[in-house]
């Protein structure tokens, strides 16, 4: 993000534009590109919702690689069947942080289960809280795992019915954008030194923040909360980009002098920041392109935000899902799990 808004291209939106990317073969995806300087980024939505980036080097959030990963690992063998039997739902179970991660089906009819299993739960109003948290986190990987195979993205399309096949398209092609930001030379063997993982503010916090800013300065809600997945997995990740960008918002210090107000590492004043950065480089008048280019210059980064916000759009609770997406940094060993309370609680290899 630059310190004086600036429109950038107007990105089209067309069928072609959003399926193209997916059918190119996927390295990992980030998060952290950083409000106020050139686009920066590997890294995840994912927490997101890869969420999760910066656009040419590693900043918080990330996929990242090398031939084995700088972090202290823990292999860890399978879990059941993604796509497995009834769950047991309890509605007073406590969310628990996951600190192993679960296995993404390996075959078409799998992943496609596991996709259509852990959508229907995280989509449920009713569905307990501790439920979502453990389907939203196999659905993260469900993706992460399906942007893998570019060949299976058709077969598995085939056995989802709408709208969750165009949502599932959607998801993938986010994670794509990510993916087409870092080349093989651009990853590294593990994430900064300086990363820490934490717990996000609690997801009703941040969407009274979202929608309180969004409503003052014109920015849709979603929007806000999309930028803040792809930047630090809303706010999991705390460190400071290569670029220097501070914060769950990821605010350049010079930008942040002329558009924040109080401390960057505060979500709620960080988020009341971008929703002012965001309008007044044109979110506010329509040209949500333009606004998010001058967040950060980069065509992929605009589409990905929009995409995840169209998600959010369509279908309010995936909000819920994305919230409890974890913090997956790509290596050449794979994908690594960097929970809660990283480092000191170590990485772990996706199976």
């Amino acid at each position: 993000m630059s310190p004086e808004p600036a429109g950038g291209p107007v990105v089209t939106r067309s069928a072609r534009a959003v399926l193209a990317p997916v059918l190119v073969v996927a390295l990992g995806v980030g998060a952290l590109a950083g409000c106020g300087g050139d686009a920066e980024r590997p890294a995840d939505a994912e927490a997101v919702a890869e969420p999760t980036t910066t656009t040419t080097g590693a900043g918080p959030r990330g996929d990242a690689d090398a031939a084995g990963p700088a972090t202290t690992t823990t292999s860890v063998p399978p879990t059941t069947d993604p796509a497995g039997g009834p769950e047991r739902a309890d509605p007073g179970a406590p969310v628990v942080a996951p600190t192993q991660p679960p296995r993404a089906g390996r075959s078409v009819a799998a992943l496609a289960a596991q996709i259509r299993r852990a959508e229907r739960i995280v989509r449920d109003p009713s569905s307990p809280e501790a439920q979502v948290a453990r389907q939203a986190h196999r659905q993260q990987v469900a993706y992460r795992e399906l942007s893998l195979h570019p060949d299976w993205l058709d077969p598995v399309l085939d056995r989802l019915s709408e709208p969750l096949r165009t949502d599932a398209l959607h998801q993938v092609a986010a994670r794509q954008e990510f993916l087409d930001m870092a080349s093989e030379a651009s990853l590294a063997p593990g994430p900064p030194d300086e990363w820490r993982v934490e717990a996000p503010a609690p997801a009703d916090d941040l969407l009274r923040w979202y929608r309180s800013a969004g409503r003052e300065h014109g920015v849709e809600w979603e929007v806000l909360a999309a930028v803040n997945l792809v930047e630090t997995g809303l706010g999991r990740i705390r460190a400071d980009s290569v670029a220097g960008a501070q914060g769950p918002m990821q605010f350049i210090p010079e930008t942040w002098a002329r558009w924040g107000e109080g401390d960057v590492h505060d979500p709620e004043s960080a988020i009341e920041g971008a929703a002012r950065y965001l309008a007044a480089s044109g979110a506010a008048e329509g040209r949500l392109a333009d606004a998010l280019w001058a967040y950060n210059n980069d065509d992929r980064y605009v589409r990905a935000v929009d995409l995840y916000a169209g998600l959010m759009r369509r279908t309010p609770e995936l909000f819920r899902a994305f919230y409890h997406w974890q913090v997956y940094y790509r290596s050449a060993a794979g994908d690594l799990l960097l929970p809660e309370g990283y480092p000191a609680v170590p990485a772990v290899a996706r199976p």
